[in-house]
């Protein structure tokens, strides 16, 4: 398996966004959404941040794979409006998880995981990184993205 980086096409839109959703419906900082309306709720949500002009997302995948198959095994979604970067998702097939994928993504994309900086979705598995250290200047910072006025790249 050769796994290597580039950024998103509109065709990795519906990957993108449904793993972002699923993953995050679990979340204790994702609010008190109702499980029957998250999808409804979230889906847009993540596309207008997807849409934000400042917003850089990557994906991963595998490079010996047909183009028509589905072989992308995680994504990156952050922006670099500011001097710290924010990172809002990293997504990785749990089948894959433990395997660098999600260090590679974030080095697509220049973010050096020990270096400062924010992100805004906590997820169970972000919440074991930050326990165990592996982020040690990472900072949850949830409401930036949420100002329509926050100035873009």
């Amino acid at each position: 398996m050769t796994i290597s980086h580039r950024p998103a096409s509109p065709s990795d839109r519906p990957f993108i966004i449904d793993s972002w959703v699923s993953s995050y419906r679990t979340s204790h900082s994702a609010g008190m959404i109702s499980m029957d309306s998250f999808h409804r709720v979230m889906w847009p949500e993540v596309e207008r941040v997807l849409d934000l002009p400042a917003t850089v997302t990557v994906v991963a995948f595998e490079t010996s794979a047909p183009a028509d198959s589905p072989n992308l095994y995680g994504f990156i979604c952050a922006d670099f409006v500011d001097a710290t970067p924010l990172v809002h998702f990293v997504y990785t097939k749990a089948a894959y998880r433990r395997g660098g994928i999600a260090a590679g993504l974030m080095k697509a994309v220049n973010i050096d995981p020990r270096a400062p900086f924010r992100f805004t979705c906590k997820t169970a598995a972000l919440a074991e990184l930050l326990r165990h250290r592996k982020l040690p200047c990472a900072k949850h910072d949830p409401l930036t993205v949420r100002y329509s006025n926050r100035r873009t790249a």
